[in-house]
C-alpha cells in the first residue's frame, strides 16, 4: 500500500470516530426499548446469570435475541464495568473500521478517487455514525459485513480455502448477530457457483467450505435453544416480525396511505392523522420497569395466556401466515410501500434526540431551522444518495459483473426487507454499498474504474 493510500486510510477512521464520538456524547441516546433489553442481557451474562432479562434468581432463559451483540455488551461490561458510554466507544471503533474497509473494498474495483468519496461518505454519514450513540445491533452488523465482503475480495485474489472458511465464520456472526441473514450464505453460494470466469469445481470447493463453516459456527446456539426449548431455532423474533408485516394486508386504503405516511415521517403523521396516532401499531412492555421487551398486543395477550415465548412466536407466525394467505396479492403489492419506506433510509438519530428536542424548543427559529436539518438529511440527502448511486450503477453497469459481490447486501438486504419487514432501518446492511456506487457517480468513467484484471474471477483464479 503507498504511503498516500496509508494517510486515506487514517484520515477516513479517524473522521470516522470523530463523527460517531460527538453523535454519541454530544446527542445521547436514552436506554429504551430494544437498547435497554441489550443492556439487560449484556449486563447479565457479565454477571454470570446467563442469557436472560431475569434481574434475579430464578434466571429463566430466553431467545427473544441473537447471542452476539448482548455478548458483544457484556464484554464490555466486563471489562469496563457497567457503563454505556464505554459500548459506545467501542461502537464508534466498529464504524470508524467498517468505513475504512468500505474504502478498502472500493478500491479494489474502483479507482481511488471514488475509495475515497466512497470512505468519507461512509464516515461522515450522520446515521450510520448516529447509531453509535444507540445501544443496538448496526454498528457491529455492517462491520461484520463489510468484513466478510472483504474476505471475499482475498478469496477472489486465489488466496484459497482459508478465506472460505474465514467467510463462513463471519457470516454465522453476521447471522447470530442478526437473524435475517440466515439465508445469504445461499446468495453467496449461487454467485459462486455460476461465476463461470474461473473453474466451478473451485468455486464449487470454495462454496461448500463456506456453507460448512457457517452450519458449524451456528450450531452451539441452536443446539442449546434445541436444549432448553425443544426446537433448534436462532430467534423467537421470527414470528413476530412477520405478523407485524402481514397485518397490513389488513388495512383499509386510509390506513395503508396513513401507514405511509408514518412510514415517512411519525411528525406528518400526528399532523395529517392526530386522531390515529398510534392506532395502527399498539405498543405495550412486558416486566418489571418496563425494560423486558416491546412488542404489539397480540403478543402481549398470547403472554398472558401462559404461552412461552417459542410458543407465542409460533402463533404469531400461524397468523401471520393466514393473513398473507388470505390476500396475496395485497401482501405482495405492498411491497412497493415497504421499498418507498426504506427510500427514506436516513434515520439520523441525533435530529431526534432529547436534546435536539430541546433545542428546537427554545424559539421559533430554532424549531424551523431544525425541522430544516431534518428534511434536508432524512429526504432530501437520502433521495440524493439513491440518485446518485443509480447513476453510478448506470455508469459501470458493463463492467458490474466483476463487481456484482458489492451488489449482494444490497439485493439480499432490500428482499428480505420488502418481504418479511421494513423501514428505514432495515435497508441499514446496504447503505455502505450504497455508498460506493454513489461515489462512483461522482468520478468520471475513465477515472472511476480501477485498472486491475477485469478477467480475474471474483471467487477465485
Amino acid at each position: 500500500m503507498k504511503p498516500l493510500d496509508d494517510k486515506r486510510a487514517i484520515v477516513i477512521f479517524v473522521a470516522a470516530l470523530l463523527a460517531a464520538l460527538v453523535l454519541s456524547f454530544a446527542f445521547p441516546q436514552k436506554v429504551v426499548d430494544d437498547a435497554a433489553g441489550y443492556d439487560r442481557l449484556g449486563w447479565n451474562l457479565a454477571q454470570g446469570n446467563g442469557f436472560t432479562y431475569s434481574m434475579e434468581a430464578p434466571y429463566e432463559p430466553t431467545a427473544s435475541r441473537e447471542p452476539i451483540y448482548p455478548l458483544f455488551v457484556s464484554a464490555v461490561y466486563r471489562v469496563f464495568g457497567y457503563h454505556h458510554e464505554a459500548v459506545l466507544v467501542f461502537q464508534a471503533l466498529l464504524h470508524a473500521f467498517t468505513s475504512v474497509l468500505i474504502y478498502i473494498i472500493a478500491k479494489n474495483w474502483f479507482s481511488p478517487k471514488v475509495s475515497l468519496i466512497a470512505g468519507i461518505l461512509v464516515a461522515a454519514d450522520p446515521t450510520l455514525a448516529g447509531f453509535c450513540a444507540y445501544l443496538a445491533t448496526e454498528p457491529l452488523a455492517l462491520f461484520l459485513l463489510a468484513l466478510f465482503i472483504f474476505m471475499m475480495l482475498r478469496l477472489s485474489k486465489g488466496h484459497g480455502l482459508i478465506f472460505a472458511a474465514a467467510g463462513g465464520s463471519l457470516l454465522a456472526t453476521l447471522t447470530l448477530t442478526r437473524a435475517v441473514f440466515l439465508l445469504f450464505p445461499l446468495f453467496v453460494f449461487a454467485v459462486m457457483l455460476f461465476d463461470k470466469r474461473a473453474g466451478w469445481k473451485k468455486n464449487l470447493l470454495h462454496g461448500l467450505v463456506l456453507v460448512f463453516v457457517f452450519a458449524a459456527v451456528l450450531s452451539p446456539w441452536l443446539y442449546r435453544n434445541k436444549k432448553l426449548f425443544g426446537v433448534a431455532f436462532i430467534t423467537t423474533r421470527s414470528g413476530h416480525t412477520l405478523l407485524w408485516r402481514a397485518m397490513r394486508t389488513e388495512y383499509t386504503p386510509k390506513e395503508m396511505l396513513m401507514h405511509a405516511v408514518y412510514g415517512v415521517s411519525d411528525t406528518l403523521g400526528k399532523k395529517l392523522y392526530p386522531e390515529d396516532y398510534g392506532r395502527l401499531t399498539v405498543r405495550g412492555e412486558i416486566g418489571p420497569d418496563n425494560i423486558y421487551m416491546t412488542g404489539d398486543r397480540y403478543y402481549l395477550d398470547l403472554r398472558a395466556k401462559g404461552l412461552s415465548e417459542l410458543e407465542a412466536d409460533r402463533e404469531m407466525r400461524r397468523e401471520a401466515y393466514r393473513l398473507i394467505e388470505r390476500r396475496p396479492l395485497v401482501y405482495a403489492a405492498q411491497s412497493f410501500l415497504e421499498l418507498w419506506k426504506m427510500s427514506f433510509f436516513e434515520i439520523v438519530p441525533f435530529a431526534y434526540s432529547e436534546r435536539f428536542e430541546r433545542w428546537m424548543g427554545v424559539s421559533e427559529e430554532a424549531n424551523r431551522l431544525g425541522t430544516a436539518v431534518r428534511i434536508m438529511l432524512r429526504y432530501v440527502y437520502s433521495w440524493c444518495v439513491l440518485l446518485f448511486a443509480f447513476i453510478g450503477f448506470f455508469k459501470v453497469r458493463k463492467h458490474i459483473e466483476q463487481r456484482f459481490v458489492l451488489l449482494l447486501p444490497v439485493a439480499y438486504t432490500v428482499l428480505t426487507a420488502v418481504l418479511v419487514d421494513s423501514g428505514s432501518r432495515y435497508l441499514f446492511p446496504a447503505v455502505p454499498f450504497i455508498m460506493i456506487l454513489a461515489a462512483a457517480c461522482l468520478v468520471p468513467l475513465s477515472s472511476a474504474l480501477g485498472h486491475g484484471d477485469e478477467r480475474q474471477s471474483q471467487w477465485g483464479s
